[in-house]
């Protein structure tokens, strides 16, 4: 796990999330330009939210949704012989 000084690491991610999301809207939706220092801290957040996603096992598509307030359509499956049977239903 990455360096956090924040022992729960699920409180972590949503922390990084909302942060994340916050410079995203300022940026798409409102189109600011980030500042130097801000630009800084979105590459380290970014960073630390990949590293902690990582540790999840969630997929880049997961966090892109995750951003996005998107929540997945289908449920991961392992692609085991029970998940394959009952993908042939």
């Amino acid at each position: 796990m990455s360096s956090s000084t924040i022992t729960d690491p699920k409180r972590e991610l949503i922390h990084q999330i909302d942060a994340i999301r916050d410079y995203a809207k300022r940026m798409v939706l409102e189109g600011e330009t980030l500042g130097v220092d801000e630009a800084a801290d979105l590459d380290s957040r970014m960073r630390e939210f990949m590293s902690i996603g990582g540790d999840y096992g969630l997929t880049s598509k997961e966090m892109v949704g995750l951003v996005l307030n998107q929540s997945p359509k289908e449920k991961r499956e392992c692609g085991c012989y029970s998940c394959n049977a009952r993908k042939q239903m």
